[in-house]
């Protein structure tokens, strides 16, 4: 029951919000902010609990073995348990909380800077994202959000591209058809250019669903991944789970 509260069960409830959070969005067309900052409120609460149990558990049992009591006070310092503890259970927590923070804050900056680019709750959507993706799952969490956007920036570049009419549906005007035009003023002519910041046309970047696809695919398949990549010596040892 221990070891199920403590692996299987944060998977489940980052699921289920997961989950949620993503069928409103389907039904809604938009993102449910009270709800994916309820997500934000409940893993922060809840690893933060995960960690607080895994630290009194480990210290019960180091207290009643009979190697490992000698490691623990009065016969030790209790610097060593407390190192041992924040690298085990504590170091992911606030890399994972730390990131998310930094994302955060640059989603929102960049939506100041360019409001059409970013939907407001995106950067709280990516923020929950990286708490429930957790360490190691941000080396796959990040990576394949940009991985995603240049497949869809290449995606869009050739859709655009093989949109551009044929020269054969071009149509010239006749020469009949041209009038006279009297040359402008030279105030007139400065009028009518336009300027280089009315040129400038920002489209709205789909990062929604991105999000989603890299949540899900941290959650579930980090593990795996980091495995095959021979990175598992990031993974949390099963004694620290």
């Amino acid at each position: 029951m221990l070891t199920f509260s403590l692996t299987l069960l944060p998977k489940i409830i980052s699921f289920l919000f997961l989950t949620a959070i993503l069928a409103l969005y389907l039904k809604r067309k938009s993102l449910p902010s009270v709800l994916v900052r309820l997500g934000i409120i409940v893993a922060l609460i809840f690893f933060a609990y995960l960690g607080f149990v895994k630290t009194l558990f480990t210290y019960i049992a180091w207290s009643q073995d009979g190697f490992s009591k000698y490691l623990l006070p009065p016969y030790a310092p209790i610097a060593y348990f407390a190192n041992y503890s924040f690298f085990r259970f504590w170091l992911g927590f606030i890399i994972a909380g730390a990131m998310a923070l930094l994302i955060f804050g640059f989603l929102i900056f960049l939506k100041k800077k360019r409001p059409v680019l970013l939907d407001g709750e995106e950067a709280s959507l990516a923020a929950f994202g990286a708490l429930i993706s957790g360490w190691p799952g941000l080396i796959i969490f990040f990576p394949l959000i940009l991985l995603l956007m240049i497949f869809q920036h290449l995606f869009l570049s050739l859709l655009s591209s093989s949109r551009v009419p044929s020269l054969s549906s071009l149509r010239v005007p006749s020469l009949s058809s041209l009038r006279r035009v009297p040359p402008a003023r030279g105030d007139e002519a400065i009028s009518m250019s336009p300027s280089p910041a009315e040129n400038v046309s920002y489209e709205r970047l789909p990062l929604t669903p991105l999000i989603f696809i890299a949540a899900f695919a941290a959650l579930f398949f980090a593990s795996y991944v980091l495995n095959y990549l021979g990175l598992d010596v990031l993974i949390p040892a099963k004694s620290a789970m």
